[in-house]
């Protein structure tokens, strides 16, 4: 195929994802009401469910599970949602799909450059990502923030792979503000500095640019919401251990019969996606895996052991692949966005 004849339909789809209604998700709803109960009830959302501001009409739009929980999101994209809370809900709406669907743009476009610069073919790549179904109906159809989150992500990459170790440690940083599963690439990008001879050291550059970038965030998070997005932790502990069924291992104990195992088996596989996290990191070290193929077999172990699953989560991976060599990676991946749909 044309470069063409994908970008095409790429660019066909997420105008239609985002002028359709909000798609199989209600947490568009969700965004808008942690930015209303900061910016127009003054109230903490690390630290209130939606369901205190029950007099504001928007609450009948928010998911049953999600209206006593506090935000989940980081907070950069939380301060962000604020600019956003004087506006109507229609505008927001659309500001959010608007803002998914010009993230998920970026993304193709990073995937596509960063292709080229690892000597992989960009069509190929850009159509794993751009046409990936459950990126379009789910991500850009119900204005998910992983979008946003990473755009950033794969924009630290593409400058990493650029030689700008200190705008893309920045930009690592700055998307793990969006949403916390950005930070599982630095790892990675600094095990890959330790083979960056070419470039006067690597290693304190990345760490630097994460540093101002952290410094800046941390500011910023302190002046809006103090200490109580340490809130956030815990609430993310708590989500996630009542995954139930909506989850890889958590489906297959309860189809068995074995639902009470869940807790007990969710805390070995805790265990164990840190360990996949430290090997993996190790072998990048060492020279014996690539960072990107690494970055995304971490995220595939993140999938299958998560306490808590939602179907768009496997974006997450999908650009990761893309620019991996590992043909396992790819078939993988494919599995989980058909499990996912």
């Amino acid at each position: 195929l044309s470069v063409w004849a994908v970008l095409a339909p790429i660019a066909a789809l997420n105008t239609v994802a985002v002028l359709a209604p909000p798609i199989l998700s209600t947490d568009v709803f969700s965004y808008v009401a942690y930015s209303r109960m900061g910016g127009l009830y003054h109230l903490n959302p690390y630290l209130h469910g939606p369901i205190i501001v029950q007099s504001d009409p928007l609450i009948h739009f928010v998911g049953a599970k999600w209206i006593t929980t506090s935000t989940v999101y980081g907070p950069l994209f939380t301060a962000f949602g604020y600019l956003l809370a004087p506006f109507d809900l229609a505008v927001n709406v659309l500001a959010y799909k608007l803002f998914a669907a010009i993230s998920n743009l970026l993304v193709v476009v990073f995937v596509w450059k960063s292709a080229a610069l690892r000597g992989l073919n960009p069509v190929k790549a850009i159509t794993l990502v751009g046409l990936n179904p459950v990126t379009i109906i789910y991500g850009v159809g119900g204005g998910h923030n992983d979008l946003v989150m990473l755009a950033l992500l794969m924009g630290a990459v593409y400058l990493l792979l650029c030689d700008r170790e200190g705008r893309s440690g920045g930009l690592i940083a700055v998307a793990t503000a969006v949403k916390l599963t950005g930070g599982l690439l630095l790892p990675f990008a600094l095990a890959e500095g330790r083979w960056r001879r070419h470039v006067r050291w690597p290693l304190t550059r990345l760490l630097a640019g994460v540093a101002a970038a952290t410094a800046a965030i941390a500011a910023l998070t302190v002046v809006l919401f103090g200490s109580s997005v340490l809130h956030l932790l815990g609430t993310l502990e708590s989500i996630q251990s009542h995954g139930g069924t909506h989850s890889v291992p958590g489906w297959l104990l309860t189809t068995v019969g074995l639902h009470g195992w869940i807790g007990p088996v969710g805390a070995v596989l805790d265990v164990a996606f840190v360990g996949s996290v430290i090997w993996l990191t190790v072998e990048v070290w060492r020279g014996r895996l690539d960072w990107i193929t690494a970055a995304g077999w971490a995220t595939v172990a993140l999938l299958l052991t998560a306490g808590f699953l939602l179907p768009w989560y496997v974006a997450w991976l999908i650009p990761l692949t893309a620019l991996s060599t590992d043909r396992r990676l790819q078939r993988v991946s494919l599995a989980l966005t058909a499990v996912c749909l």
